[in-house]
């Protein structure tokens, strides 16, 4: 885990906020102590902000963990996760819960992150047993892998049984997040800078087309 990396120059560009949504977004009817999953970054660097899970009870504690890599690695060694968001929710059981990252999670691109959202009691954190896909959602910049679920904080085990996809459940929830640069955004930085380098007068301006001006590149 960990906070998004520093700027690189003033002219980094940082994405528009994301979401993906799970296949599966409502109450299940299946919902344990804590659900622990893995999300890989496809393409691009990414900086998880915001995770919604549904809670299988009206009103609780949580805790929500990242940890490096599989889940499945580092399940049972608590000092291998950071904490990342904690707090209290309460209203109608089954209902959405969106939870604000105090520290972004930053996945560098084809990599695994492991994110455990842990209750305080049984039934805290719904999940789904649907067995049609082989994983929790899919885009061109994330996946959501399967996951398992812990009947209390910190089990030795993790959840196998007949229901599910090959013993593993889906996560159900949203997460949100940035895509901190393209390789596009890489590409219109150094061509500045090369305008930059190139420019007739030392005193010279560059403005985008909009007409605002561009930063001076960094020396």
């Amino acid at each position: 885990g960990g906070s998004p990396r520093p700027m690189k120059s003033p002219m980094e560009c940082v994405g528009a906020t994301r979401e993906i949504q799970t296949h599966t977004l409502s109450i299940t009817g299946h919902s344990q102590c804590g659900f622990l999953f893995d999300v890989t970054s496809r393409a691009e660097d990414i900086a998880v902000r915001a995770v919604t899970f549904v809670p299988g009870v009206k009103d609780g504690d949580y805790d929500i963990w990242t940890a490096e890599g599989s889940h499945e690695s580092v399940h049972q060694n608590a000092k291998a996760w950071t904490l990342v968001a904690k707090g209290a929710h309460s209203g109608p059981r089954g209902c959405k819960f969106r939870v604000p990252l105090h520290r972004h999670v930053h996945i560098p691109r084809s990599s695994r992150h492991a994110f455990y959202i842990s209750g305080h009691n049984v039934n805290a954190v719904c999940f789904s047993t649907e067995s049609n896909n082989t994983c929790s959602a899919e885009n061109e910049d994330v996946t959501i892998h399967l996951g398992h679920f812990k009947a209390f904080p910190w089990e030795g085990v993790l959840s196998t049984g007949p229901f599910g996809h090959n013993g593993m459940q889906a996560f159900v929830g949203i997460l949100e997040y940035e895509v901190l640069q393209s390789r596009a955004a890489d590409h219109v930085v150094q061509t500045t800078g090369r305008l930059w380098e190139l420019r007739p007068f030392s005193d010279a301006d560059l403005v985008a087309a909009g007409g605002r001006p561009l930063p001076p590149a960094p020396r």
